[in-house]
């Protein structure tokens, strides 16, 4: 693994590892130190499914335990940055018991990450519990805000999506970025499907996470990626229009992010990207007046995928979206 981290590094990257501090419970520290693992309600070893359990942070032997095994990923292999899953269940949990209280054991285990990673090193919580829990944000710099994208089928995307909306709308550059798992191409969906996805990774202001096989990807979806990840400018509010979205089914129809003139992209003259989405399986016209979204149409308008000029009229925003696609504009004034 320490070969791995150093060529990481040798490409001019920061190398980070997925790890999760669960325990098999018929494992042979487990059967070494029975008094270790956490307890449920009733008294008896607490498990997730059956056979992953916790350990019992608030315990002086598995925090020595748990601080070697970090002392190995940061400081033997070399890894500067962590996503760390299935870890909030050993807090908050409502059966899961620890000895003392699980708060001060959280902030142990989050703390004792923290500290041994470099300055600019990463942490990524998934699978929180309180999945926008703001305290968390003293040491983490992400947190996965849905469900598992898994290959990326749509109905996954859709639901996944579904999770977002209460937190979207938080200036994580003031707290901490979510992460919507990862975005990618699936090649059994249409390019609508592929691009909505992407879209939607996009305006959310989130971590960028690329996954999939990209040698596997053609020219065009390669743009595509190379589109999103381009001077990306992260974390500013995300606004939703759409009331229904929160009385509803959470999915909103417009979404827009404002850029200070200090940012990236306001520095490139970019002032608002605006995305309109239809979930349907059927055509859908989305229209929205000029003012609702702070503008006054005499700005510029364009597709963000291909560049080409949109021209509007009659003071409203208006598309025609085919079943299941998305637009995404970008707004820029001279």
């Amino acid at each position: 693994m320490k070969y791995v981290a150093d060529s990481i590094k040798k490409l001019g990257l920061s190398p980070a590892i997925w790890w999760s501090p669960t325990i098999d419970i018929k494992s042979s520290l487990a059967r070494k130190h029975p008094e270790w693992l956490a307890k449920n309600k009733n008294g008896a070893v607490w498990t997730l499914d059956g056979k992953a359990g916790a350990l019992d942070f608030s315990l002086p032997g598995p925090r020595k335990f748990i601080e070697d095994v970090l002392d190995v990923l940061f400081k033997k292999w070399g890894f500067e940055g962590i996503k760390l899953d299935f870890w909030s269940d050993a807090f908050e949990k409502r059966d899961i018991r620890l000895k003392k209280h699980p708060v001060e054991a959280r902030e142990w285990l989050l703390s004792s990450i923290r500290k041994r990673l470099p300055k600019e090193g990463f942490l990524e919580t998934c699978c929180s519990t309180a999945m926008g829990n703001p305290f968390l944000a003293k040491y983490a710099d992400a947190y996965r805000v849905g469900i598992d994208i898994g290959s990326g089928e749509w109905h996954i995307h859709v639901l996944a999506c579904s999770w977002a909306l209460p937190l979207i709308g938080i200036e994580s550059q003031k707290t901490f970025l979510l992460n919507m798992d990862s975005l990618g191409i699936n090649h059994n969906l249409s390019d609508e499907e592929n691009l909505s996805r992407l879209t939607w990774c996009f305006i959310t202001q989130g971590v960028l996470e690329i996954g999939g096989d990209l040698t596997k990807l053609s020219k065009k979806e390669t743009n595509w990626i190379r589109k999103v990840i381009e001077d990306c400018d992260r974390g500013y509010k995300c606004f939703c229009l759409d009331r229904k979205a929160y009385f509803n089914e959470p999915l909103p129809e417009i979404l827009y992010v404002n850029y200070p003139r200090s940012s990236k992209a306001g520095g490139k003259d970019i002032i608002k990207h605006i995305a309109i989405f239809n979930w349907d399986d059927e055509e859908k016209i989305v229209t929205c007046p000029f003012l609702r979204l702070g503008l006054t149409g005499k700005e510029n308008y364009s597709n963000f995928w291909t560049g080409n000029k949109i021209n509007y009229q009659n003071g409203h925003l208006s598309h025609c979206l085919k079943p299941r696609e998305s637009v995404l504009i970008e707004v820029t004034v001279n």
